[in-house]
């Protein structure tokens, strides 16, 4: 193992360790126990429900994007997505989403550039998404002023963001250019590197043919974040957690945000500490937040690990052939 991937796996344990020590401090554990011995676990079948539809959605979203490139089925893609986000789940540096460029470039016959291309436009499609969510949610409401400035950010980034995929779509050989030369005074190495991930997510941008593919990949990216939103509803219900309507979608938002942070496998640790800080801002105890993400962290974690597991077997596959081999065989082309 390379001593970068090392320093990534251990900057994440210590991530994870320093988030769970800020969502423990200064709970009580006894009222961690209480709220948890009170909470309505009947919830938890709909929860699942709702789960898998949303890696159903993952998998349908995706056979959309991959529409003009080659018709793949859509359980398919659902097996290759569940088993990336085991994969993330039990193992470090989330290397998830380049088991599924993977596995989908083998299984396939596609290139694994252009397949890791589709799986960052997926990405950036759900920040997009969420924040869409976020941006009315903080302006309309009343929260802190510090939110509504984080909001008001992010919503010059949205703009940002659009602005920049315009450019790049339809300038592309010059923009890359452009970076290419910022760059290469800094770290000729990191420029070319970066020269070939634009021109890789150039690829998968040239996927969007059509406006009905455009609009059933947006319809199914609302769909997912939506029903995501849903999950957390439920389990507020299930611990008689009383907010707005509008909390769970917020809490989406600021836990998403926490996944992004470096962490250990499964995002322990900054789930607990982002989920905590979300609920505090509707006024719910640190102890009862802390029982209240636990059982819903580990809703997201047992289900799709376990059937990650199982389709991975299924499939005749071995961690060692999913991971160290094939991160290197993609990184090297993206």
């Amino acid at each position: 193992m390379k001593k970068s991937a090392k320093l990534k796996i251990f900057l994440g344990i210590v991530s994870s360790a320093l988030f769970l020590a800020l969502a423990l401090r200064n709970v009580s554990f006894a009222e961690v126990i209480k709220a948890l011995a009170q909470a309505n676990y009947f919830f938890i079948i709909p929860s699942l429900v709702l789960t898998f539809l949303v890696y159903g959605c993952r998998a349908i979203r995706w056979h959309y994007m991959l529409m003009p490139i080659k018709p793949v089925k859509i359980s398919r893609l659902f097996n290759i997505t569940v088993i990336g986000f085991m994969v993330n789940n039990i193992l470090p540096i989330r290397i998830g989403e380049l088991v599924r460029a993977y596995m989908l470039g083998k299984s396939e016959r596609l290139s694994k550039s252009l397949a890791f291309a589709t799986i960052i436009i997926e990405r950036l499609l759900d920040g997009l998404t969420i924040l869409s969510f976020l941006i009315p949610i903080v302006l309309l409401f009343s929260f802190p002023q510090w939110l509504k400035q984080i909001g008001f950010i992010f919503l010059i980034l949205y703009v940002g963001v659009i602005v920049f995929l315009f450019l790049l779509n339809f300038f592309s050989q010059k923009l890359i250019q452009i970076f290419e030369r910022l760059v290469a005074p800094f770290s000729p190495w990191f420029a070319r590197r970066l020269g070939r991930m634009l021109l890789s997510f150039c690829e998968g941008l040239k996927i969007f043919k059509t406006r009905k593919q455009i609009f059933w990949i947006g319809c199914f990216s609302f769909f997912i974040w939506v029903g995501a939103s849903l999950i957390l509803m439920v389990f507020l219900y299930a611990f008689h957690i009383n907010v707005p309507f509008y909390a769970p979608f917020l809490l989406l938002v600021i836990i998403a945000t926490g996944a992004a942070i470096p962490s250990s496998p499964g995002f322990i640790g900054t789930l607990q500490f982002f989920c905590v800080t979300g609920l505090t801002l509707f006024g719910v105890s640190k102890s009862e937040s802390l029982g209240f993400s636990i059982v819903y962290h580990a809703s997201q974690y047992i289900p799709i690990t376990l059937l990650g597991l199982f389709l991975m077997w299924k499939e005749h596959l071995h961690f060692k052939e999913i991971t160290i081999n094939q991160e290197e065989e993609v990184k090297g082309k993206v």
